[in-house]
């Protein structure tokens, strides 16, 4: 089966979302596969690369991705291609579940993919990744990856009142004052966003943007009228929303509804897997 979801560990589970799996055998090398666009989402995931390299496509040429790393936040979209054999085991990390586990300041991984050795002990991490890599299946591959994240999960460090708040964000389609969730919290402003920025990474109002703009590509999927959806989620008008579509996507609304095209890979990870209603659209 070259897609998979699979439930995390019980303590792992008030953090991380979800553990997925992309597995395709064919030889990208040999095959005419076209480049996927990873967009802009509030999560923050965590990858293990146990079959051939990806590569990223930027302005300057394909950069080589590391094989076990932490992708931070996105506020931007990304092109990356398989150069091989596919075999990715994703875990995807629920709004303030990183924290506990990292306990790292989550905004300077925003837009980065930051290799564990650069961060963790290197001679730990090569050994880890060798027992990964010698692994007999995903099974094995995955429970491996989970105990490493346990033994790293400190509960202490878990914000629940952020949560409780991006979840408000969240309701709202992104279109809040960031001074009004912070008065409804009980605390001031600046207090707020200092505890929201260490706890998820992005600002409040980065956070909230991102999250309108999921938003706004779920309703585009669904057939929603793009005047229909500027009223729904707060843009101040037409010119707005195609500016924020465009800087999160690099494409216009137009364009993006051209693309919603289903291939396996989105067939399974947007059309009929129940995803997390914190981000609904991950490739284009």
């Amino acid at each position: 089966m070259p897609y998979q979801t699979i439930q995390p560990h019980e303590r792992l589970a008030p953090f991380v979302e979800n553990i997925w799996v992309q597995e395709d055998l064919r030889d990208a090398a040999r095959e005419a596969f076209v480049p996927t666009t990873v967009l802009p989402t509030t999560r923050l995931d965590m990858l293990f690369f146990y079959r051939d390299p990806f590569i990223e496509l930027g302005v300057d040429g394909p950069l080589r991705l590391p094989r076990f790393f932490l992708l931070g936040q996105k506020t931007r979209p990304d092109s990356v291609a398989a150069t091989g054999q596919t075999g990715i085991i994703i875990f995807s990390f629920k709004p303030g579940g990183g924290f506990p586990i990292f306990n790292l300041p989550l905004h300077e991984f925003i837009d980065c993919k930051i290799p564990f050795s650069e961060f963790m002990n290197p001679a730990e991490i090569a050994v880890l990744e060798d027992r990964v890599m010698n692994a007999e299946n995903n099974h094995q591959r995955i429970d491996i990856l989970q105990a490493f994240l346990l033994s790293l999960l400190d509960e202490n460090q878990f914000d629940p009142l952020v949560r409780h708040t991006t979840q408000v964000i969240n309701t709202q389609l992104g279109n809040i004052r960031v001074s009004s969730v912070a008065e409804d919290a009980g605390l001031g402003r600046r207090q707020y966003e200092r505890r929201f920025r260490s706890s998820i990474g992005l600002s409040p109002r980065k956070f909230a943007n991102v999250i309108r703009f999921q938003k706004a590509l779920l309703m585009l999927r669904q057939g929603v009228h793009w005047a229909d959806i500027v009223v729904k989620c707060g843009y101040y008008d037409q010119a707005h929303f195609i500016k924020e579509v465009k800087t999160f996507s690099g494409l216009t609304p137009n364009a993006i509804r051209e693309n919603f095209q289903p291939t396996p890979l989105k067939s399974f990870f947007q059309y009929h897997l129940t995803m997390s209603h914190f981000y609904n659209t991950l490739y284009l």
